[in-house]
């Protein structure tokens, strides 16, 4: 670090020198902005995951036609298809062959031709429009078919969509307690300061040091102490990030898959260690100040 930023109580060795690593409060440090930054990247992951799914969501819906009578089940499929076609709230309307249906089951029923021992429905998919009424066309659909079921995409989300939210608030509201507890361990770790060149702090009161000089000196030294834990929790949590999200790729689908950490969710992440130093900062030299002034 540039020796200009050092208290020239620093420069000239007033107080005896210490070696950061050795002590416990920059490991303390680099784990608690480690966990913040995962709970930051889980809360900002998931959010995005969140909207993503419900966008692709919303308004989608598929018709279930369920019909016994092997022989009326294709009339009332080509029936519904048309009038969904023709009907001006529905887009992409499209009929799932037989063959999809077979891949859709094949993870729970196996690979055989279920078309051949289970009656199948048919499955339309299709998308409404912003402002479309949903009773309306299922109404209209069990007019032509009373066995059809209409699922709409964004209420079967809903409940998982408000369970995801919940889980992301609890991460983001863990890294706040987290930067709490952060800034309890550093008042600790500058009343121990305090404790440990009392003796130094007395001689350079006697030497005409003002309370804001020796503030400044424990600033800088818990600045130093800070941004070494700070930079070591946060490029070990962005490892763990990178290492979880090509794990997650892998999933393929699904809300696990679609978080994810957006551009800005990256920025964020980097006012983690940021935050941690200045709040080192800010916390010490408020320790330190009420301190001296309570010893006056």
């Amino acid at each position: 670090m540039n020796s200009f930023l050092q208290p020239r109580a620093e420069r000239y060795r007033y107080l005896p020198r210490e070696r950061a690593a050795r002590t416990a409060l920059p490991w303390i440090v680099a784990l608690m902005v480690f966990l913040a930054t995962l709970g930051v990247a889980a809360g900002i992951g998931l959010g995005s995951g969140v909207g993503a799914l419900g966008r692709d969501f919303r308004g989608e819906i598929t018709v279930q036609i369920v019909e016994p009578n092997p022989d009326l089940l294709p009339r009332q499929r080509d029936a519904v298809a048309a009038m969904l076609r023709s009907d001006g709230q529905v887009s992409g309307v499209r009929v799932l062959a037989e063959a999809e249906l077979n891949r859709l089951l094949e993870p729970w029923l196996g690979g055989a031709d279920l078309g051949d021992t289970l009656p199948m429905p048919a499955m339309i998919d299709a998308r409404l429009d912003r402002g479309a009424d949903l009773d309306r066309l299922e109404r209209r659909v069990r007019a032509l078919s009373p066995g059809a079921v209409i699922d709409d995409h964004a209420r079967w989300f809903a409940p998982i969509g408000t369970l995801a939210a919940v889980l992301a608030g609890i991460a983001l509201l863990a890294a706040v307690l987290l930067a709490a507890a952060t800034a309890a361990i550093v008042v600790l770790g500058t009343r121990a300061g305090l404790s440990r060149h009392h003796e130094s702090i007395a001689v350079l009161h006697l030497m005409g040091a003002e309370d804001s000089s020796v503030a400044a000196l424990f600033q800088y030294r818990l600045a130093r102490t800070a941004l070494i834990g700070a930079t070591t929790g946060f490029l070990l949590a962005v490892a763990v990030i990178l290492l979880v999200g090509r794990l997650l790729a892998n999933i393929g689908s699904g809300l696990v898959s679609a978080s994810y950490l957006p551009l800005w969710g990256w920025a964020a992440l980097l006012l983690v260690p940021v935050g941690a130093v200045a709040l080192a900062l800010y916390t010490s030299r408020l320790t330190v100040e009420r301190a001296l002034r309570h010893s006056l």
